[in-house]
């Protein structure tokens, strides 16, 4: 039997204490691409578990299957354990770019870009580099586009859905002509309102005659917050901090219309660009991008003003600043994503040259960037940071929590070492790069608990703690057994493990030990069955099974097909029934066992020979033959009931019903499976498949419509068996009566009605072949004329209207025919056929064949 301990239950998802400060290891790394670029900017988590990526790729080979041309947006639908469910390309044969990508209403997803394409998946380019805007649904089908622009060149950053049901994009126009108007100098920031399906709504222009630019927007309770970077000092812009040679953060507030509320410009005398907006855990704007400035709004920044640091700047719903702080090295570091932490705090994911202060473990040139992780609390005070990747360049652009201190992160990498576990290509070019994170310093959850198991069984201990790239050491008294999993099955668990035990957790930047615990490992229980006579009951009918343990310090328990019998609970049992036995012996305080199970059999066995058939309509009698043996006892039933004197092994049956027998011996009995036996005479009907004036087909298929099994047919015409036409249906292709004759083995028959297949072509061809009637029209409606022709007395005449079976169907008598010989008749009340029609008296007898049909 097998025992399941659970030695570390989880007495809290985490210990605030150890993973409050805790970094974050590869779980697991993919590289996704081929052999040209590959950048991965965005990346959502999808409702059935999974992840979307979206990017753009030059190449056309590897896991890229389809391209357009140049550069194309690239989509990757990933497992959450990072296989490639789907990808596909969109655009046309010139550059295509996504950076921002969303998840709409109805299950699909929109993406912005740009595009400089016309053609493949773009239509209605306005000239130049257009804003691209299109949704895919969710397996990647296209569902619409929207290209926007004038002739010179737009780009969208971001995109969000608005409250409305419709998007709201960002980016920056150079136009100012077809879907851009009031343009102020250069590039500037460009707002889209879009409804549902894609269509513009209104559109707006902000900034001042030098470059504006927009990268990340939100809706507020009362508008939209923009934020990217400005060159400018006039026009929308003014608190500019230098010259246009330099950038500020630029923020913008807007109503629901578009309507500027108010703007910030943030920084200092160098450039700084804002690439975020989140709100944030106070319900004001926090605002987050790289800076230069080490002054004005800026203070604190790490090293010389040639390298950036991370700025954060939080806003109240006014636009003045709450609280900012800078976090890096001495070299460059970025950030491009930001987002709410499952613990109330953030976490940041962008990228960084540093390897000091604020960032560690760097590791390539302070050239190469690597993938940079930094995690803050909610007031902006650093708990951790970890850098990722290789030698050459390696930059993230999205981070999304899956759980506390565990993140999916998406970037896009140059390197093929460090962190990196494969690249495609052989030259400098970029690589999708997913990696997913867990907590990088294991802890466990709580202390084990003592624990028995008996000797020789199979137990089965789980550690309870973190989940990643650890390893398990599972000490014991005399022995250590090392896992890659939080399971240990020990089969069998012997005395030696018995004593002190506990568990060390090893992860890439250390260790957690748990406390001591005791396992102890009892003596095994070792029962057996011995039958006290044969184990047939036909022998002696019964026998005792009793047990090798005997004694008061063991309890018992009897099963009978692994069912407890209900009071066995002695070291023996008496057995009166067939079937499979075993007892559980349980050394009181201590281990239990269950001994071999010992079968007890009837050695009889009754079944039926049928001598016949079942079906005794034609024969009256079956008979029924049971399993003959020495000292074999019968009893026949007949509906449950026992049947008077029927106490041989072959009873005859001569009536209907659920037959079964008894068979006995002086110490067992054993009844046989049920025998129907049915007298049914089969009833026999045939249906047309189709018309049966084969006039125009020449033929209609005839079919049996008897339900039943186990019969013969016969089919007839004109009363006469048909030659070889023993099947379930016939293609009568001759007028006339067919029929069909079913049998059973029993030489039980029933005959059909027969159905009459005419043809009104031949009738037709034989009307007015007697010079005595005329009839007219022919065939007709219902409504006749009748002439009779060489009539010359003024005697009465009787009208018969015959069917084809040569049923009278109607009749007159004492008919006057006038001085022109003729008489009107009505048939209309009659069915469409053909008829016959006879006039009669002592001087003529005249027929003629009639025809009706109903238009």
């Amino acid at each position: 039997m097998k025992k399941i301990y659970s030695i570390l239950s989880v007495i809290s998802l985490f210990l605030l204490t150890n993973i409050s400060n805790a970094q974050t290891s590869i779980y697991w790394d993919r590289s996704i691409g081929g052999s040209n670029n590959d950048l991965a900017y965005e990346m959502l988590p999808t409702p059935d578990g999974n992840y979307l990526l979206v990017g753009i790729t030059d190449s056309d080979d590897d896991d890229i299957s389809v391209t357009n041309g140049q550069q194309d947006i690239w989509v990757v639908k990933l497992s959450a354990d990072s296989t490639i469910l789907w990808e596909k390309t969109y655009g046309g044969t010139v550059n295509d770019y996504s950076k921002a990508m969303i998840a709409a209403d109805d299950g699909g997803y929109v993406i912005a870009g740009s595009t400089n394409s016309n053609d493949g998946d773009v239509s209605g380019n306005n000239g130049g580099r257009d804003a691209w805007v299109i949704k895919i649904d969710a397996d990647g089908n296209l569902l619409w586009q929207n290209a926007m622009g004038g002739d010179a060149d737009e780009i969208l950053n971001g995109i969000i859905r608005t409250s409305d049901g419709g998007y709201l994009c960002i980016g920056n126009a150079l136009s100012s002509n077809d879907d851009i108007t009031g343009n102020h100098g250069v590039n500037d920031m460009w707002v889209i309102k879009l409804d549902a399906f894609g269509e513009i709504e209104w559109q707006k222009n902000y900034g001042g005659t030098a470059g504006d630019f927009g990268f990340d927007i939100m809706e507020v309770a009362d508008g939209y917050v923009g934020v990217g970077y400005t060159y400018s000092n006039n026009v929308d812009v003014s608190g500019h901090h230098s010259d246009s040679t330099t950038a500020d953060y630029w923020v913008l507030k807007i109503d629901f219309d578009g309507d500027i509320l108010w703007q910030k410009s943030l920084g200092g005398d160098a450039t700084d660009f804002a690439t975020q907006i989140i709100e944030s855990t106070a319900g004001n704007y926090l605002i987050g991008g790289n800076a230069f400035s080490d002054n004005g709004d800026v203070s604190g920044h790490y090293g010389a003003t040639t390298e950036t640091d991370i700025w954060l700047v939080e806003l109240d719903a006014d636009g003045n600043i709450v609280n900012d702080k800078n976090f890096g090295g001495t070299y460059s570091d970025e950030v491009y994503d930001i987002k709410i932490d499952l613990d109330g705090g953030y976490i940041l994911a962008g990228n960084s040259e540093s390897d000091d202060l604020d960032v560690n473990d760097h590791h390539g040139s302070t050239s190469s960037p690597d993938v940079y992780i930094l995690k803050i609390t909610d007031s902006y005070d650093f708990v951790w940071s970890r850098s990722y990747g290789g030698i050459n360049d390696d930059l993230s652009r999205s981070i999304y929590p899956y759980g506390e201190n565990y993140y999916i992160v998406a970037a896009y990498t140059k390197s093929i070492s460090g962190d990196i576990s494969y690249h495609h290509g052989t030259g400098p070019n970029y690589d999708f790069w997913i990696l997913n994170l867990t907590p990088c310093l294991p802890s466990i959850f709580s202390d084990p608990e003592d624990i028995s198991a008996c000797e020789g069984e199979s137990i089965l201990l789980v550690a309870d703690g973190d989940v990643g790239t650890y390893t398990y050491d599972w000490h014991f008294e005399d022995t250590v057994i090392t896992t890659i999993t939080q399971e240990l099955i020990i089969d069998p668990v012997f005395s030696f493990y018995a004593g002190e035990y506990y568990i060390v957790i090893n992860g890439e930047c250390g260790s957690d030990t748990s406390a001591i615990a005791i396992l102890t490992v009892d003596e095994s229980v070792s029962a057996d069955i011995s039958p006290e006579g044969p184990v047939d009951l036909c022998a002696e009918g019964s026998v005792d099974l009793i047990t090798s343990l005997t004694g008061a310090e063991y309890t018992y328990q009897w099963y009978k097909d692994g069912v407890v019998i209900t009071g066995a609970i002695s070291d023996f049992y008496t057995v009166s029934d067939a079937g499979e036995y075993y007892v559980v012996v349980t050394l009181i305080g201590s281990c239990s066992n269950a001994s071999p199970t010992v079968e007890v059999i009837e050695s009889i066995t009754a079944s039926i020979t049928i001598i016949g058939s079942t079906n005794i309509c034609g024969t009256g009698a079956v008979d029924l033959s049971a399993t003959t043996g020495a000292g074999y006892n019968y009893q026949w039933y007949r509906d449950g009931s026992e049947i008077t004197g029927a106490t041989s092994s072959i009873y005859t049956a001569t009536e209907a019903g659920t037959y079964s027998v008894i068979i006995s011996t002086a110490f067992c009995s054993v009844s046989s499976a049920d025998i129907v036996i049915i007298d049914e005479d089969p009833v026999a009907a045939i249906t047309a498949g189709g018309n049966l004036d084969i006039c125009e087909t020449g033929s209609v298929a005839l079919n049996n419509t008897s339900a039943g099994s186990g019969y013969a047919f016969q089919w007839l015409f004109n009363g006469t068996e048909i030659p070889e036409a023993t099947g379930t249906s016939l293609i009568a292709t001759d007028t006339g009566y067919y029929a069909l004759e079913i049998s059973t083995v029993s030489a039980c028959i029933d005959t059909s009605e027969s159905l009459h297949v005419i043809s009104s072509c031949d009738a037709i061809e034989n009307i007015n072949a007697s010079n005595n009637i005329d009839i007219y029209p022919n065939p007709g409606n219902g409504i006749f004329t009748i002439s009779i022709n060489n009539y010359d007395t003024q005697e009465t005449l009787s009208m018969y209207i015959m069917n084809n079976a040569g049923e009278i169907v109607f009749e007159e008598k004492n008919i006057s025919i006038n001085t022109s010989h003729k008489k009107d008749i009505d048939l209309e009340f009659l069915p469409a056929g053909i008829y016959t029609i006879k006039l009669e008296n002592d001087i003529i007898t005249a027929t003629e064949k009639l025809i009706i049909i109903h238009k």
